[in-house]
């Protein structure tokens, strides 16, 4: 599923985004939601030691330096 799920972000050019999905009783898996803005979550945050605000933001700034490189 989830290299599906990179499939499509690479398809359609999404680079950072949050996909949904549930799991039915008789186990297939339907996403309902592919949420392209921060949906942002303390709790899973607080379980992890990578921080989703600081890793969007060391994205963007390594997409800016890229498209322009001359800019400081």
């Amino acid at each position: 599923m989830v290299a599906q799920y990179l499939e499509f972000t690479r398809r359609h050019g999404i680079e950072v985004a949050g996909i949904e999905n549930i799991r039915t009783a008789d186990g297939r898996v339907l996403t309902y939601g592919v949420n392209t803005n921060t949906n942002y979550n303390s709790d899973v945050e607080q379980r992890t030691a990578k921080s989703g605000p600081r890793e969007i933001v060391r994205h963007l700034a390594r997409v800016l330096k890229e498209t322009y490189p001359e800019a400081r």
